[in-house]
């Protein structure tokens, strides 16, 4: 395995993201650098100045395999087997873990909005902070909600 340096990323006409790596070894530059997928249908965004490893298949074609280099803010302390974590920021995570009874979670959060669905139907999930006004009528009274205050409190979709 080899690694190197992002100096720079294109994107072709089929949506792959290639790159351009410099080696560990200021002589040596590989261009075209293909980012491989997990899965397929998965992107990853890659930054220039990253520090990348990068591998060689038998017909020279040269795949980047990984990140190597990782903010420490940002790595999980507390994964186990077969969980998954990505975290872009303090308040953005999407992780997949085990619960107690074996079966596996999903928790999502954002630092911004959250939306559910496709790109032109998406629904912008309320925030757990959400406040709502209301009007009970003429002696009823009217002003805004507290904040849901409990654990578990309901996220609906607005």
């Amino acid at each position: 395995m080899r690694h190197g340096i992002v100096i720079s990323k294109t994107v072709d006409k089929t949506n792959h993201v290639l790159l351009t790596v410099q080696s560990s070894r200021a002589s040596v530059t590989w261009r075209n650098v293909v980012v491989a997928q997990e899965t397929p249908g998965t992107a990853q965004s890659i930054e220039e100045g990253w520090h990348v490893a990068v591998e060689e298949c038998d017909d020279g074609l040269m795949v980047m395999v990984g990140v190597l280099n990782t903010e420490p803010d940002l790595l999980p302390n507390d994964l186990n087997e077969s969980e998954r974590s990505m975290k872009m920021d303090d308040g953005t995570e999407i992780s997949v873990r085990k619960n107690d009874s074996g079966d596996y979670d999903v928790r999502i959060s954002a630092s911004g909005d959250l939306y559910i669905g496709d790109e032109d139907g998406a629904e912008k999930v309320a925030k757990q902070g959400h406040t709502h006004d209301y009007s009970w009528g003429d002696s009823g009274g009217s002003g805004t909600t507290d904040t849901p205050n409990e654990p578990g409190t309901e996220t609906a979709v607005e």
